[in-house]
């Protein structure tokens, strides 16, 4: 992909994911990295903080999104690191 249409997925990704943030899904976790690469560090801990105060912000899942997003210890639960480790060599096909 050229920087334009990698720019151009990214945001809809990012549209995605904010017009979604009442709905629990991983896909959350791709939302972060998009908004971290196209809008900065800043705006994924806004877009985190405000997954936390969702809904679904005490779930395990959205928990253990935003732990690994941030790559900080929490819980550990295997079944969401499976899934995980599937969604992460998804990524690595591209």
């Amino acid at each position: 992909l050229d920087n334009n249409k990698a720019e151009k997925y990214l945001k809809k990704i990012i549209d995605y994911s904010r017009s979604n943030i009442k709905n629990k899904s991983f896909s959350h976790w791709l939302g972060l990295k998009a908004i971290k690469k196209l809008e900065g560090i800043e705006a994924s801990k806004k877009f985190s903080m405000q997954l936390l105060n969702s809904s679904h912000g005490s779930t395990e899942e959205t928990k253990w999104i935003i732990n690994n997003f941030f790559n900080t210890k929490g819980p550990i639960n295997q079944e969401l690191n499976q899934n995980f480790k599937i969604i992460n060599e998804i990524l690595m096909l591209n």
